[in-house]
């Protein structure tokens, strides 16, 4: 699955569907987009957007409880803040910057390197790139640590959840349809879609 999410990454830069904002840098498909372009990248990008990033984290949550239990709650989060934290932190620092810099050198802008690293926290968006992954899987592992702290049988209680979709997928599908709006909406009316690129 990492070598997935790197070629996904890698191959960003050739797809044809690619395309560069000289007016927001952020907006742009990927960091460089390069004039050579292969139809057949669009086609693993668009197999993998289907499962991928979903597989991902269903791995990941699979280990969750698991550890969670053997860790406790304490242990448990500062290795997620070790693990995740971290190189989330390096990421977003150092390595980002890096392969944003000639992005924004693309829109005309003349900067050097160090003059773009102090404004990257800034004025330049602090874009997190594809770690964005990270720091949303430590806020899971943060939110599911503090849930299962606060109710202790959380765990038991949703074993039960895999019955109650067979024997009820339709009343469990419009339960789904309804939570996801009611998170998704509001903070799409309080943040707009925009902000979106912001955040990752």
């Amino acid at each position: 699955m990492t070598l997935l999410v790197l070629v996904h990454h890698t191959v960003l830069a050739y797809c044809r569907y690619g395309h560069f904002n000289r007016k927001h840098y952020l907006w742009s498909s990927a960091p460089i987009i390069d004039p050579h372009r292969w139809i057949g990248f669009d086609i693993l990008q668009d197999f993998n957007d289907t499962y991928f990033m979903s597989l991902t984290f269903l791995v990941s949550g699979l280990f969750v409880l698991p550890s969670l239990q053997r860790k406790g709650t304490y242990r448990y989060v500062k290795d997620r803040i070790w693990r995740l934290g971290l190189p989330f932190v390096v990421c977003v620092t150092l390595i980002m910057p890096l392969a944003y810099y000639p992005s924004i050198r693309q829109t005309g802008a003349d900067l050097s390197f160090g003059q773009y690293w102090l404004g990257y926290f800034t004025r330049f968006g602090w874009p997190g790139g594809p770690a964005w992954f990270i720091w949303f899987l430590l806020t899971l592992d943060l939110m599911c640590s503090a849930l299962i702290r606060l109710w202790p049988m959380l765990p038991q209680k949703l074993a039960r959840v895999p019955d109650l979709i067979v024997n009820h997928p339709v009343r469990c599908l419009a339960a789904l349809l309804v939570a996801a709006c009611a998170i998704y909406l509001p903070v799409l009316v309080v943040v707009g879609s925009e902000q979106w690129f912001r955040v990752c």
